[in-house]
């Protein structure tokens, strides 16, 4: 799947984003960054129920590692509960978030 023309590896999430599961994704996302001759990682929210801040940890320092290895790190369909706390937390200024033509519509 790609946006913008550029074709992104996808990582779709979902359940809660919590301390609890940081740690195998994380391991997930180091094997898929390092490995993958993608430009970059877009990450599937649409199925995420809830963060706390080891998941928002895990978000920032997931996409301090892409952009370490020149990668784009993007978040989509980001539901509406998430994408508040990202507002309130300025966190919507750090991340970039796509809507996709099928949600816009």
């Amino acid at each position: 799947m790609g946006i913008r023309g550029v074709d992104l590896r996808v990582f779709q999430l979902e359940g809660m984003l919590n301390a609890d599961c940081t740690c195998s994704l994380q391991a997930q996302f180091l094997e898929a960054m390092s490995s993958d001759a993608s430009p970059g990682l877009m990450i599937d929210m649409s199925r995420v129920e809830s963060i706390d801040d080891a998941g928002l940890t895990f978000l920032l320092l997931s996409q301090r590692l892409a952009y370490a290895l020149d990668k784009r790190f993007c978040l989509y369909s980001v539901p509406t509960s998430i994408q508040t706390i990202f507002e309130l937390a300025q966190f919507d200024r750090v991340f970039e978030l796509e809507v996709l033509a099928e949600q816009a519509a």
